[in-house]
């Protein structure tokens, strides 16, 4: 997983703590800002968990209630930015999620055989501001990873109006959210059995994708004669469910 922690900027001025969870053993922090490898500007919010490598649209940010305030660039500064393929991970990782205020395009372009090896990626993403989601699927879509759920999303209300008792509550519009993404179902039987057995750890314990999960787990009954469709459906309480001979 991919975390970004802006916080400490103002002592650690070319710093971003970026954490990497792999199994509890080899647990990685390192000390690195994501981006294309190039210098940049890092513009340090008001709400430090909003700073990033782009400048707010303060315009557009000042339509909306309870934002445009946490945007407000108190500094900025020079960083050296790197790209993702160029960490040294003791792992490829089979999971990656990013959040990286608007640096997750970038994570993608430039992830190389960290998110090419990825089975399942989660990021954060953008509807009315910079790299929007249809960007990053498209770049994702040529690697053939699709479009699978949100995990949730972030929205505001348009001035003037507030709701008194939750200044947060909102109507219809979105602004960012978290996309998850996954190999293309269609080259699921070529996939190796330990493969398929992570994909359907990850559908069932962080997303709740039963079908995903039963899916892979039909491969490998298929390819070696196993029972493991049945006897995972019979074990999940949650729905009811047949199964489509």
């Amino acid at each position: 997983m991919i975390e970004g922690d802006p916080s400490g900027y103002e002592s650690l001025p070319n710093i971003n703590v970026v954490k990497i969870d792999g199994n509890n053993v080899n647990d990685e922090t390192l000390t690195v800002i994501i981006g294309d490898s190039s210098e940049k500007t890092f513009y340090n919010c008001n709400l430090e968990t909003c700073s990033s490598l782009f400048s707010p649209n303060f315009e557009l940010m000042d339509l909306y209630n309870n934002i445009s305030e946490w945007l407000t660039v108190i500094s900025y500064h020079k960083v050296s930015t790197k790209n993702f393929k160029d960490l040294h991970l003791s792992y490829l990782p089979d999971y990656t999620k990013s959040d990286l205020q608007g640096s997750n395009l970038m994570t993608i372009q430039y992830g190389g055989k960290y998110t090419d090896h990825a089975l399942v990626i989660e990021v954060e993403v953008e509807f009315i501001q910079q790299y929007v989601i249809s960007e990053i699927e498209q770049v994702l879509r040529e690697k053939r990873v699709k479009f699978h759920t949100f995990t949730g999303y972030g929205s505001r209300l348009l001035k003037p109006m507030l709701f008194v008792d939750n200044p947060f509550q909102a109507f219809n519009q979105w602004m960012w959210g978290h996309a998850v993404f996954i190999k293309d179902i269609t080259g699921y039987k070529k996939l190796s059995e330990e493969k398929l057995y992570k994909l359907s750890q990850i559908a069932h314990n962080v997303y709740s994708s039963y079908d995903l999960s039963a899916h892979c787990l039909s491969i490998i009954d298929n390819r070696i004669g196993s029972n493991l469709v049945k006897r995972y459906l019979s074990s999940i309480k949650e729905v009811k469910y047949e199964v489509d001979e």
